[in-house]
């Protein structure tokens, strides 16, 4: 995982840049995609979005990082987010054609699904990626893998508490005896360029109940569908052996991302593959203000003033109360994460040269 969270960190540091150089003409708007958020608009998504990476950019900017490389003069923090909007889109595949088409400069999707893209795709690149990460400190890498994060989990129909309770279960047996990891090195941190998602066998066996899972398959290699309709990928890996855990055949149901919730709650899916807001933003809406300050230092272990005072002013700006709720349509429950990653960009390379010469554009 620390490969990933130096992933995160060279997206995440290199944002001031770029929108420094595009608020340079404000009128120019920075369109990313995204894939459809349920119960969050594409205008919260942008806060929310645009808070996160001020809440990276005070971290790494406050002293506290422990960064030695000099990353030149950034200005202020509200002029480079401005020009920020994001932009919804049902499929990966129509973001995809958006992008090519100059209709958005990039995307936001997750870490994983983000460097499966650029090891894949010679027209898509990362900007700073050379310096991302390095001489970071472990209170920064803990705050950006937890509190910048989203967990991946499993959302069930109210009705269903007792299948969430087994797959809780059966998630924590998979963390305790290494099976999660095991499944994480080799399904997402051990693909290489030029490899397809590793294909699925889900289990079947005559006589046994079978779960039916909604998936995007717009997450590779997370989840993704093969053009055969083969499932593939880690999300497919986990459900399948959860599956065989339980004595439960799995089927896959392809929705799209808005999709995901009606195919629930119509009964066509027992369960959705899910993402949501990190457990720890999630818990700081439920308490207040000053019990949630000592609580952050004491979770992500800010020994010095300074440390504090920057977690401080990332608690200020994050609004975790309607964020904590965000994407969970009612009627639902989830269950316990079994990932967490965080929502990165990608760039066009003619984006990130427009970076490099803001002249230019």
């Amino acid at each position: 995982m620390k490969k990933m969270v130096s992933l995160v960190l060279a997206f995440f540091l290199a944002l001031p840049l770029f929108f420094m150089a595009t608020a340079k003409a404000k009128e120019n708007v920075s369109k990313f995609g995204m894939l459809t958020m349920l119960n969050m608009s594409e205008e919260e998504m942008t806060q929310y979005v645009s808070d996160n990476e001020q809440a990276l950019y005070r971290l790494i900017s406050g002293g506290t990082s422990g960064l030695t490389d000099d990353w030149g003069d950034t200005g202020s923090l509200e002029v480079p987010y401005a020009t920020l909007k994001i932009v919804y889109y049902d499929t990966l595949d129509a973001m995809l054609l958006a992008l090519n088409a100059g209709k958005i400069i990039g995307l936001e999707t997750y870490g994983a699904t983000a460097r499966y893209m650029i090891l894949n795709n010679p027209e898509l690149m990362l900007i700073g990626a050379q310096n991302g990460g390095k001489n970071m400190n472990a209170f920064v890498n803990t705050v950006c893998e937890s509190l910048l994060s989203n967990d991946f989990a499993f959302m069930f129909m109210e009705g269903s508490a007792d299948l969430r309770d087994a797959f809780n279960e059966t998630i924590a047996e998979m963390k305790k005896d290494g099976t999660l990891d095991a499944l994480i090195q080799t399904y997402i941190e051990g693909v290489a360029a030029g490899d397809e998602p590793k294909r699925i066998t889900l289990p079947r066996a005559d006589g046994a109940d079978t779960l039916r899972v909604a998936i995007t398959g717009s997450l590779p290699p997370l989840d993704y569908v093969a053009p055969d309709g083969t499932p593939a990928g880690f999300n497919t890996a986990m459900l399948a052996e959860i599956g065989s855990r339980m004595g439960k055949n799995v089927e896959i149901v392809q929705v799209d991302s808005i999709g995901r919730a009606a195919a629930l709650a119509s009964g066509a899916v027992d369960a959705v593959l899910w993402t949501r807001t990190n457990h720890y933003a999630n818990l700081f809406s439920m308490i207040d203000n000053e019990e949630r300050r000592h609580w952050a230092w004491e979770t992500f272990g800010a020994a010095t003033e300074e440390e504090k005072d920057t977690l401080n002013l990332i608690l200020d700006l994050i609004e975790f109360i309607p964020f904590g709720a965000g994407d969970m349509p009612n009627g639902t429950i989830i269950s316990d994460p079994y990932y967490t990653d965080a929502a990165v960009p990608i760039l066009t390379k003619a984006a990130g040269e427009a970076m490099k010469n803001p002249s230019d554009r």
